[in-house]
C-alpha cells in the first residue's frame, strides 16, 4: 500500500500523461493526441503556471519570527528534507533543504517548547538503518539543542503514520504542538494531526513560490518548472486522497 501511495501520483503526473498521449499519437497517427501530449507537458513547464499553482497550494501563510509562536508541549518537525543514499551497506542521509530542521532548532532556542520531536521518516525501499529523524537529531545536537530534549518517533512512511507516531508518543496528557513542515504540505499535515486530537499551531517553512514580478523567462518552458508543478499536483492529489478517506 505504501508503494502505491508513492507510485500512483507519478503515474498521474504531467510527464506520464504526456508520454501516454504521445504513445497514442504514434499508435493511431491522430494529430490531436500529439497536440494534447505537447500541451500536457509544456503548459505545466511554464514558470508562470508552475508558480501560480504553487501559490494556490501553499496557501496564505506568512513567515513569522520564532518568538511569535505560542509555548507548546512539543515542537514536531516532519521528515522530508533529506535524501537517503546507500553508502556501501549503510544509509547515508544528505540534507536537501534545511528549512524544517532549522526552524525546529530556532523554535527550541526561543524556548517555545521543552521538547523537539523528529518523526522517524523512512522510505519503503530503505527498510533498515538510520531513519531521517535520527539523522536530523544529530544535526540538531550539533546546532546546540541538548540531546536530552530531542525525541525521535517510531518509523513512519507517510504523513498519516507520522501523526499516529506523535499521537502515541504524547499520550493522553497535554497535546498542543507546534507543527513544522513545508508550506505546501502544511494544510494536509495539520488536518491529519488534528484528526488525531492534537492541538496544532502550524509553522510553515520552505516556501517554493517565487516573486510575482513577471519576466520573459516566465513564458518559456523550463524543466525546473515542470518538476515544481508536478510536486504541487502530487500534494493536491494527496489532499484529495485524505479528504475522501476522512469522508
Amino acid at each position: 500500500m505504501i508503494y502505491l501511495h508513492k507510485i500512483l501520483p507519478l503515474l498521474l503526473s504531467p510527464l506520464w500523461w504526456g508520454l501516454g498521449l504521445l504513445m497514442l499519437f504514434i499508435w493511431t497517427k491522430k494529430r490531436r493526441y500529439g497536440v494534447l501530449a505537447c500541451l500536457v507537458i509544456v503548459v505545466p513547464a511554464l514558470p508562470l503556471v508552475a508558480n501560480r499553482l504553487t501559490i494556490w497550494v501553499e496557501g496564505p501563510y506568512q513567515w513569522q519570527a520564532p518568538q511569535a509562536a505560542p509555548v507548546a508541549k512539543a515542537i514536531v518537525v516532519l521528515s522530508g528534507t533529506m535524501e537517503a543514499k546507500l553508502d556501501g551497506q549503510a544509509i547515508h542521509w544528505d540534507l536537501q533543504d534545511g528549512d524544517r530542521v532549522l526552524a525546529g532548532v530556532a523554535l527550541m532556542k526561543a524556548q517555545r517548547a521543552p521538547a523537539l520531536i523528529f518523526t522517524g521518516g523512512r522510505l519503503p525501499w530503505n527498510p533498515e538503518g538510520e531513519t531521517e529523524g535520527q539523522a536530523l537529531q544529530r544535526l540538531a545536537v550539533e546546532w546546540g539543542v541538548p540531546e536530552s530534549q530531542i525525541v525521535v518517533t517510531a518509523d513512519a512512511f507517510n504523513t498519516e503514520q507520522e501523526a499516529l507516531a506523535v499521537d502515541q508518543l504524547l499520550g493522553p496528557s497535554r497535546r498542543d504542538i507546534i507543527l513544522v513542515t513545508s508550506a505546501f504540505h502544511m494544510p494536509r499535515a495539520q488536518r491529519t494531526f488534528e484528526q488525531r486530537g492534537l492541538e496544532v499551531t502550524p509553522w510553515p517553512v520552505d516556501y517554493k513560490q517565487t516573486s510575482d514580478h513577471l519576466t520573459i523567462l516566465d513564458f518559456l518552458p523550463q524543466p525546473q518548472a515542470l518538476n515544481m508543478a508536478t510536486h504541487m499536483m502530487r500534494e493536491a492529489m494527496g489532499r484529495l486522497y485524505y479528504q475522501l478517506k476522512w469522508w
